[in-house]
């Protein structure tokens, strides 16, 4: 990893300061799952992230200056359009089963309005595609889906020949 003079020298004037306040900030305001990294590499890796201009971490550093609540509606925002994002794009480029995948593995999840569209969308482009070719592997995606049903309503009647 760079040094913090290194990535100062990159165009990131605060030495770490923005990144050390959003790390913070994820302390205090998210449950966490699995450990956070330790603060350093965490703080070296926005820096780097910065200085690649990745908006998604220029927009995170936005967020870190609300308060708790705001922060982590701001950071669902910034997750929900990055879903989308992967998700249109996994359909643009035909890859049914990575589509109907993420839109599975965050059925637990509460979906933003956004994403339970983009769900929505993928299942029915998606779901008739994948039945062309595996039948199964289309049931086996209408299985993993079923959390999904009571927020999208048409992966119901999609499966239901399928069966």
């Amino acid at each position: 990893m760079l040094s913090l003079a290194a990535l100062a020298a990159l165009g990131c004037s605060d030495n770490g300061k923005s990144c050390a306040a959003l790390y913070e900030k994820m302390a205090l305001c998210i449950e966490h799952r699995q450990p956070l990294p330790a603060k350093d590499d965490f703080v070296s890796g926005c820096l780097v992230a910065v200085a690649a201009g990745e908006d998604a971490m220029s927009d995170r550093l936005h967020c870190a200056k609300a308060s708790c609540p705001d922060y982590v509606d701001c950071v669902r925002e910034i997750s929900d359009k990055q879903f989308v994002f992967r998700l249109r794009r996994d359909l643009t480029a035909k890859r049914w089963g990575d589509a109907l995948i993420g839109c599975s593995s965050r059925a637990n999840d509460i979906l933003s309005t956004m994403s339970l569209e983009a769900c929505r969308q993928a299942f029915q482009t998606a779901i008739p595609e994948v039945a062309k070719s595996d039948p199964g592997e289309a049931q086996r995606h209408c299985a993993l889906a079923a959390t999904l049903r009571a927020e999208v309503p048409q992966v119901d009647a999609l499966c239901a020949g399928l069966r």
